[in-house]
């Protein structure tokens, strides 16, 4: 008799299948987890991403804000105007003296930096306009010794870095009874030194009178364009606030 032939031993092609299949298995799995986590890294890159682009935008509005400010604050310049009303004696001067401000603010401070010079133009012009607001009980300085010196010409400065110092003088200060409010520009050898006092009125807040977000606005410009070669100081002494700023003329600001 014929015999049959023995079947063929397919265990090992099974085995062989059967880890191949696995590992088929584990490596997709494997795949499908590292393009999960990669989504998710990308994911949270994107979060990031929009997240520092908003932060961004925000600080740029804040910045942009904070400019608009400094064109001097509508707020000021409205209770000039109503001064300008009732003292029409007045009128012509005031109102010239506004409209240099208002040059200044919207044209001349759209530029990095302008002449010392030019700056204290404006200084003067913006206190000899605020004054108007105040009584005669109060002592009203402005000293400039800077102007006549040939180095106010070529000394670069922020446009309008003045105006903060000197606007919260008559926004804090005491402007109906006594007090003092002062400002003065010097060349203290090779530093520019400028210096603003003033009485603080009862109802103000000490914290309000020191500064704020103008500050901060302040010194980032400074620290930008003079950052090692300038000093900033500011305090209260009793109900007399003093601000001092002294930059070094030989590092002024360049073009």
């Amino acid at each position: 008799m014929n015999q049959l032939p023995e079947p063929e031993d397919h265990t090992g092609l099974i085995i062989f299948l059967a880890i191949a299949a696995l590992t088929f298995l584990i490596l997709f799995i494997r795949s499908r987890m590292l393009l999960k986590k990669q989504r998710k890294i990308a994911n949270e890159l994107v979060k990031k991403r929009d997240a520092l682009i908003k932060e961004r935008e925000v600080l740029i509005n804040k910045l942009e804000l904070e400019r608009l400010k400094f064109q001097v604050t509508p707020h000021s310049l409205r209770n000039t105007l109503n001064v300008v009303k009732y003292y029409t004696e007045t009128a012509n001067s005031a109102i010239e003296r506004l409209t240099s401000v208002l040059d200044y603010s919207l044209y001349d401070s759209s530029a990095d930096t302008i002449s010392l010079k030019e700056e204290v133009k404006f200084t003067e012009s913006f206190h000899n306009l605020m004054k108007i607001r105040t009584s005669d009980l109060v002592q009203k300085k402005f000293a400039d010794n800077v102007s006549d010196d040939s180095r106010s010409g070529s000394m670069l400065i922020p446009p309008m870095i003045t105006a903060h110092f000197l606007e919260n003088a008559y926004k804090h200060g005491e402007i109906e009874k006594e007090g003092i409010i002062s400002i003065t520009l010097d060349f203290v050898g090779d530093d520019l030194v400028y210096r603003v006092e003033n009485t603080v009125r009862k109802d103000v807040n000490p914290n309000g009178a020191k500064g704020g977000i103008g500050l901060t606005n302040m010194q980032k410009r400074l620290d930008i364009l003079f950052k090692g070669k300038y000093s900033l100081k500011h305090n209260l002494e009793g109900n007399i606030y003093k601000a001092e700023l002294k930059i070094n003329q030989l590092h002024g600001a360049k073009d």
